[in-house]
């Protein structure tokens, strides 16, 4: 969870969003942001290096500081908050400051522009990190589609359903969730021993009729599924809203021409038969055997039919797309990675 967050240039705190809004710019915040200022450069001055954490029992401060401007931003998060969670978190609110004209030194910002930021601020928190208005949030944000007829999203770490929505309610089922995250870590599992990447951003199950989405921000996974003939846009924008307040369009940066990295297909008995490209680790079948059979488990639980196309894309600055299609009857399984 994020707690509070400072932006301060040359000592002079500039901003402070705290989750009790009560608190900001009280005087403590202004003591706290001079004791985070000065154990920084601190460390700069003694130790020739710069201090990008702190802990204390119940909690712990990242920095980060503009290479450009100076401007620290400095994040307090609970003890409990996973840090590459809390990092992102950071990363993001370091941007959405960066996109702000700050003031020259000794002048402060305008009460408007500080709530306009805090307000993006607790946004940002509520992606990553989950907040009781979610509960509201999706089904405000899906109540009026006809094309949704199911939707949840889970806190990763605690494995709880945050909020739901279905049309009609019977729809959803707490099977459903057990199944989606047992494809959730099957799917981390095989795109590393496939060597394709550590994360992903989002990914979609499609049959002739119909589509799930997955959107995956922070401690958040968001799952959608599409009414029958509902589009794969539609549907993953749905996802895409649900987890990270945004359009699918802003996930990752899609090439109209992706290279092929990798074309292959898997047989009954897990091996991979390499055709064009680079190939594929050898106990990567093991896994996609799995992913398959688990992702099949998922779908059937949400749409009680089989499935014939997994798109996965991954996070980070390099976009690569897994691609895994069937073909029945013969059962035979198309393996491609892409490069965007």
């Amino acid at each position: 969870m994020l707690k509070e967050v400072f932006v301060i240039d040359s000592g002079i705190l500039l901003l402070h969003y705290s989750e009790d809004r009560s608190a900001s710019e009280s005087d403590q915040a202004v003591l706290s942001s001079g004791f985070m200022s000065a154990i920084r450069d601190f460390s700069k001055e003694t130790r020739s290096e710069v201090v990008e954490s702190l802990s204390t029992e119940n909690e712990y401060i990242l920095f980060t500081s503009s290479p450009e401007t100076g401007v620290i931003t400095a994040g307090v998060f609970d003890r409990r908050a996973p840090e590459s969670v809390a990092t992102e978190a950071l990363e993001r609110i370091e941007d959405l400051i960066a996109s702000v004209e700050m003031p020259t030194l000794g002048i402060q910002l305008d009460v408007e522009e500080k709530n306009k930021l805090r307000n993006e601020i607790e946004r940002i928190s509520a992606q990553l990190f989950g907040k009781d208005y979610l509960k509201t949030y999706v089904v405000e944000a899906l109540d009026d589609r006809t094309d949704i007829s199911l939707a949840f999203v889970i806190d990763v770490e605690k494995k709880n359903v945050i909020a739901k929505f279905a049309r009609p309610m019977p729809l959803f089922r707490e099977e459903q969730v057990r199944e989606f995250l047992l494809a959730h870590s099957t799917l981390i599992r095989a795109l590393s021993r496939l060597e394709v990447a550590e994360r992903y951003a989002y990914f979609t199950i499609q049959s002739p009729e119909y589509t799930v989405a997955s959107c995956w921000s922070g401690n958040l996974l968001s799952v959608t599924s599409g009414a029958m003939k509902a589009s794969r846009g539609d549907v993953l924008e749905a996802a895409a809203t649900a987890c990270y307040h945004t359009s699918a369009e802003s996930l990752t940066k899609l090439s109209p021409s992706p290279t092929l990295l990798t074309h292959a297909t898997l047989k009954d008995d897990g091996s991979i038969v390499h055709l064009q490209g680079t190939q594929l680790p050898s106990v990567g079948g093991v896994f996609l055997s799995t992913l398959l059979n688990n992702l099949d488990g998922f779908y059937k639980s949400v749409t009680r039919r089989g499935f014939e196309r997994f798109e996965v894309f991954t996070k980070g600055d390099s976009t690569r797309e897994l691609v895994l299609t069937r073909e029945e009857p013969q059962n035979v399984v198309t393996i491609e990675v892409l490069q965007h």
